[in-house]
């Protein structure tokens, strides 16, 4: 390790002797605590901390070594090659789950078998460095010599750990908005002279990081609605021990949020809980470090700050425990980190995008086509340039959006039918949204967004949203005709492939305001972000130099901008809802009504399960199919199933008593089954002005007081159907 004061950062370089001394290091480590519990000297701390650096750290770091894939800044190193090691762990548990059973290993998925094979592949990894005396360990970090605000930085995340449990533990939210106002600080000082620039990586982790902690700890368990069935598919996986694609349906395809968080929890000693609230989230955090490499390199550092903390302080993208979406930004980051950053094009770059590529697949089926065709469409896009003003530089080909489309396609039909067919009938699900558009706006989109936000802080945020969104398309808008012009005039543009992604992603955005292409408007905003949160900080730098112009004005100002982004992540966070005495967040109510549910009420939804007439369906590996057994249920609180009884492997239908295409509620057509009644989900106003995802006190009280009550406990109540016994009608029926 040598210190270069002089470039202001420490940097690591490392040779292939100091890193296989370290990484034997590290499997020593790991398996002494192992062999000290097996005498009964239990060590899980060691196991655990052993356990994740060898799973998220070696494999990758391993890779971009042999590989040649040469990083400069840990931003780029962390994101790559973390990437690459959950991939490597994706194919692993895949290869292990198909194979091993042949060969009479009847339990791939349990700890003996992934420790050797997960150990076995580093030490190959290891020997291939030494033998072949690859390229030497070299990474940057920035340092500077203000270490009391390294001090703050790296205190935001205790912080947060802290806020969460107190918050967790005893309902006091006071040391969360002590937080949530210390992260606005910091974003508000990143305008000034406080916070330098070889400080910016750090703030971009340190915020990111303690921005996804104090949300996902504040939680016993996952928070969020697909998540649910997610934790569900891998609690079922860890079960058997093996991952099966015949048990998960479409979320089968993506391993690296089902398959391998058992590996994680089976190596490491620590609960699948955990991996999803503490270890993904951690990965995570290393997003929006990749996005400030990556715009600081295409525009400069001041750009990857305020676009990574854009993207960081976007609802969507803190708001819900981590799961197939945001892990599969990862992957995009890196790839694209390893394409614009990486001008070598030899195999070690090619095994490394094909890696990554793999790893996008295995993460999200809706990125993967989202950015599959975006780079179809500007890879189309720069040869019909290229027509008009002539040849350029740039390496992006339709074949390779193409290979990869096909690549994933499949693996989507391999790996899950049902997805494969879901895919098939988007066309005509457009189609009939366009036909309806005269009549309505449709569920999910963009203009139905707008017409729910109808609180004060809701319509703040959406302001800035808007703001932030039209500064999006004043940085794409003069960064496209920047790139023309300087073609036309024969001038040599790099990054050109960067602007001519963005392009598609935008339109797709803009799309979603009208249409819901399987994902809703919210999560196009999140999923397109990587890229798009880039150009509104070019769009506003474009304003800054405008206004250069006027006299008195010598440099742009970026405190207009952290104001902005700091009182949005003040909304978003619950902060301002709870200050104003009107949260609505569980982060500062324990009483919210939302995705994140008590343990009483996850015990409420178990008792369900538990009773006789509810029984596993043949997909589960139980009994066969049985009468269907209704659930009534509001629409939030319906998530919830997904991750104990899903609908999918129990014979029960999970029925919303109201949702945005029935907004009426009778409790008359609850009377075949079960009523799952939220007590946070109670509104006490007129039925007629209840929230669709409430419901009314009146409404309530008329079941409770004509049916049996058979479950309660401080969250939940729940009503028997009418005649009791098993509820043995369906949701047509009742």
């Amino acid at each position: 390790m040598t210190y270069a004061p002089q470039t202001s950062g420490v940097s690591f370089d490392w040779g292939p002797t100091t890193v296989t001394t370290v990484v034997f290091a590290l499997l020593i480590g790991f398996w002494s605590s192992v062999g000290l519990e097996s005498i009964g000297v239990e060590l899980p701390a060691a196991q655990a901390v052993f356990g994740v650096v060898l799973l998220t750290v070696v494999p990758g770091g391993l890779l971009t070594q042999l590989l040649g894939l040469r990083t400069t800044s840990v931003g780029e190193f962390g994101t790559i090659a973390l990437g690459l090691s959950l991939v490597v762990l994706s194919i692993t548990t895949v290869l292990a789950s198909v194979l091993l059973p042949v060969f009479g290993v009847p339990e791939p998925l349990s700890f003996l078998p992934l420790a050797v094979i997960v150990t076995a592949l580093i030490a190959v990894l290891t020997l291939l460095i030494l033998v072949t005396d690859g390229n030497s360990f070299h990474v940057r970090v920035p340092f500077s010599n203000s270490l009391p605000i390294y001090a703050v930085l790296g205190f935001l995340p205790v912080f947060a750990v802290l806020g969460a449990l107190l918050m967790n533990r005893y309902g006091n939210n006071v040391g969360l908005g002590l937080f949530v106002l210390s992260v606005a600080v910091v974003t508000l000082l990143s305008a000034t002279r406080v916070i330098q620039p070889s400080q910016y990586p750090v703030v971009v982790f340190s915020v990111a990081l303690s921005t996804l902690l104090h949300r996902s700890l504040a939680s016993g368990h996952v928070v969020g609605a697909d998540i649910q069935f997610t934790y569900y598919l891998s609690e079922l996986f860890a079960s058997n021990h093996q991952w099966a694609p015949a048990l998960g349906g479409s979320m089968s395809s993506v391993p690296i949020v089902t398959a391998v968080p058992v590996a994680y929890s089976m190596v490491t000693g620590l609960e699948l809980v955990t991996i999803f609230t503490v270890v993904y989230p951690i990965i995570f955090a290393v997003v929006p470090l990749g996005i400030y490499s990556l715009a600081a390199d295409v525009f400069d550092g001041t750009v990857g700050l305020y676009a990574s903390l854009f993207f960081v302080f976007y609802h969507g993208t803190f708001y819900l425990t981590p799961g197939k979406q945001r892990l599969s930004e990862l992957f995009i980051v890196g790839a694209l980190l390893l394409y614009f950053r990486h001008e070598s094009r030899d195999r070690g770059w090619t095994i490394g995008m094909v890696l990554l590529a793999t790893g996008l697949v295995h993460s999200h089926y809706g990125s993967t086509y989202v950015f599959g065709l975006s780079l179809l469409a500007a890879s189309i896009g720069l040869v019909l340039t290229e027509r008009l003003v002539g040849e350029f530089r740039h390496g992006l080909s339709p074949i390779y959006p193409l290979a990869f489309l096909v690549g994933a396609t499949s693996w989507y039909a391999y790996a899950s039918s049902e997805l494969t067919a879901s895919l098939a009938s988007i066309p005509i699900a457009i189609l009939d949204q366009l036909a309806s558009l005269p009549g309505g706006t449709a569920a999910g989109s963009g203009s139905s967004y707008v017409q729910t936000q109808q609180t004060i802080f809701q319509q703040v945020s959406l302001g800035l949203y808007l703001l932030l969104s039209l500064l999006i398309c004043l940085g794409l808008v003069w960064q496209t005709v920047s790139i023309l012009n300087r073609l036309r005039q024969g001038i040599d543009t790099r990054y050109v492939e960067f602007t001519a992604l963005a392009l598609p992603l935008c339109a797709f955005l803009g799309m979603s305001y009208f249409l819901v292409l399987d994902l809703w408007a919210d999560r196009v905003y999140q999923m397109v972000l990587p890229v798009l949160a880039v150009f509104a900080a070019v769009g506003y730098l474009r304003l800054g130099t405008t206004a250069e112009r006027i006299p008195g004005i010598s440099s742009v100002n970026w405190t207009p901008l952290a104001v902005v982004l700091a009182a949005l992540f003040v909304i978003n966070s619950g902060f301002a809802g709870a200050a104003a005495g009107v949260s609505a967040d569980y982060t500062f109510n324990d009483e919210a009504h939302d995705y994140a549910f008590s343990d009483e009420e996850r015990e409420a939804a178990q008792w369900l399960a538990d009773q006789p007439e509810i029984e596993r369906t043949a997909a589960d590996g139980g009994a066969e199919e049985e009468a269907v057994v209704p659930i009534y249920t509001d629409r939030i609180s319906s998530q919830l199933f997904r991750s104990i009884v899903p609908m999918s492997h129990y014979n029960v239908e999970v029925i919303m008593v109201k949702n945005q295409w029935d907004p009426t509620f009778e409790p008359a057509d609850t009377r075949g089954g079960y009523v799952f009644i939220r007590h946070n989900a109670v509104d006490d106003s007129a039925p007629d002005d209840t929230p669709l995802s409430s419901l009314s006190a009146d409404h309530v009280n008329e079941i409770t007081e004509n049916r049996t009550i058979v479950y309660e406990n401080e969250d939940v109540t729940i009503v028997e159907p009418v005649g009791g016994g098993a509820a043995n009608a369906t949701a047509d029926e009742s």
